[in-house]
C-alpha cells in the first residue's frame, strides 16, 4: 500500500520499484542495485507470489466443481487402467450409498455393485468402448450396501493420463426420473389397453 510521509509528502511504496537502469525504490528509498538490493530474492518473492495465486485460483475452481457437482447430482469418476485404481468424487460416494473416503481399489469394487441383471451388459460395453476408444453410455441398476436399488445414467470415454491410459466419467441418480417414465410408460399401456377392451379410440392434442 502507498502512505504519505513527513513533510515533503514523500511517496513511500512497500514493494520494490525499477527507478533506473541499475537503481530501484525500495519502501521509498532508492538505492543501487548492487547496494542493498538483491535481485534473487526479489525474484523469489515473485515467484511465492504467483504460487499462492494459482493456489487460490484452483481452489476456487475446484469449490466451483463441487457446487456444480452438487446441484446437478452429478459425480466424477477416473479408473486408472494401468494402475488399475478407481477415484471417485464425493457426489459418486452418495450416489452408491458408500462412506466417504472407502477405499476402492480396482473397477471389481463398482462391478459388485451392479445390478445382476445389468452386470453383463455394462461389463461389455465398458470393454468395448476401452478397446475400440468409442464413447461409453449406459443406464443401468446399482445395488447400495443397504439392498436399495437405484438407476443411473453413466457417460465415459478413454483418455491418455501421465500414467497411460485413463477410462473417466460421470455419473447421475436417474431413479425419481426413471419412475415417472415408467409410470407414465404403464398408464399409457393400461388406457390402450381399456380402449381395445371397450372398442373405443383415443384422441391427443
Amino acid at each position: 500500500p502507498m502512505q504519505w510521509r513527513g513533510q515533503n509528502a514523500r511517496i513511500v511504496t512497500s514493494r520494490q520499484t525499477p527507478v533506473s537502469s541499475g537503481r530501484v525504490m525500495s519502501d521509498g528509498i532508492v538505492t543501487e542495485a548492487g547496494a542493498g538490493a538483491d535481485p534473487a530474492n526479489a525474484d523469489l518473492s515473485q515467484c511465492r507470489f504467483q504460487l499462492t495465486h494459482l493456489e487460490q485460483v484452483l481452489r476456487q475452481k475446484e469449490n466451483w466443481l463441487e457446487n456444480a457437482q452438487r446441484i446437478a447430482d452429478i459425480g466424477y469418476w477416473e479408473l486408472d487402467l494401468t494402475a488399475k485404481t478407481l477415484v471417485w468424487t464425493e457426489p459418486v460416494f452418495h450416489i452408491f450409498g458408500v462412506p466417504l473416503g472407502t477405499a476402492l481399489g480396482s473397477f471389481d469394487f463398482v462391478r459388485k455393485m451392479i445390478h445382476p441383471d445389468d452386470v453383463d451388459l455394462y461389463v461389455r460395453m465398458r470393454d468395448a468402448a476401452i478397446a475400440e476408444e468409442l464413447p461409453f453410455q449406459s443406464v443401468h441398476r446399482i445395488v447400495r450396501p443397504d439392498g436399495t436399488i437405484r438407476n443411473v445414467h453413466e457417460l465415459g470415454r478413454l483418455s491418455q493420463g501421465p500414467n497411460g491410459p485413463v477410462f473417466s466419467g460421470v455419473v447421475k441418480d436417474i431413479t425419481e426420473t426413471f419412475s415417472i417414465a415408467q409410470q407414465a410408460q404403464e398408464q399409457t399401456r393400461l388406457l390402450d389397453t381399456a380402449g381395445r377392451v371397450a372398442k373405443f379410440g383415443g384422441w391427443r392434442i
